[in-house]
């Protein structure tokens, strides 16, 4: 029910502002590094995800009513985030909680975690080209896994088990928020640069019916362009 619940309020949300006239409309597209924190990048088997520095990729679509103070903005955006799980240091926390005598091996995987959300931009201008952005959003975080390939060996290596498990995500609210230092280059063309912290907890279930959840937090700094119509 509370995804539901989120989507009626994104739909409600995007409702209002379709209402409005619409006076200017801006498009960005920005390349990130994406670093994980806290839980999402701990190394402690229980909480842990393993997730190591990748890459993210941000579509942001922003709109502004001609009644709203100028700086005043409504920001769609969709995100794509790639980070790979890191195996060697999992398979060592594995050899650690089996104690001696058999070793693990765990094959590279991925969260590639895709959010789309909704959310106000406030906006305020430092000289005649430049300016900075305080951002948000609201929404749903849909998070794919890649398998995860686990091979345990004795201690003369024969190999004693191989597995490998299949996830399974359900959709769960997601946030955003960040900060944006934006130049013009032309009337229609603006360099961003951005920060921006992003959070979910997914809940996931493996093939043979393991259930948890995961945290998926991240800080991404990016680079990009902005067009304005």
């Amino acid at each position: 029910m509370k995804y539901i619940r989120i989507i009626l309020a994104l739909i409600i949300y995007g409702g209002i502002i379709c209402h409005n006239p619409i006076q200017a409309q801006e498009f960005t597209f920005m390349p990130s590094v994406s670093i994980p924190v806290g839980e999402y990048s701990s190394q402690d088997l229980e909480n842990g995800g393993f997730a190591k520095t990748g890459v993210g990729f941000h579509f942001m679509s922003r709109a502004r009513s001609e009644n709203w103070p100028d700086w005043l903005s409504v920001n769609f955006q969709l995100s794509q985030q790639i980070n790979k799980i890191d195996g060697q240091a999992l398979a060592q926390a594995f050899n650690a909680e089996l104690g001696g005598g058999v070793l693990t091996a765990v094959s590279g995987s991925r969260y590639k975690p895709l959010m789309i959300g909704l959310g106000p931009v406030f906006s305020k201008n430092i000289s005649g080209w430049l300016k900075y952005n305080i951002t948000s959003s609201f929404g749903i975080m849909y998070a794919n896994f890649d398998p995860l390939k686990i091979k345990v060996f004795d201690d003369q290596r024969v190999l004693l088990l191989e597995q490998e498990y299949f996830f399974t995500t359900k959709p769960s609210f997601s946030y955003s928020l960040g900060a944006e230092m934006v130049g013009s280059i032309s009337q229609k063309i603006d360099l961003v640069l951005s920060g921006m912290f992003m959070n979910s907890n997914v809940d996931v279930s493996t093939t043979d019916q393991l259930n948890s959840s995961q945290s998926t937090s991240s800080i991404n700094f990016g680079l990009g362009i902005n067009y304005k119509f």
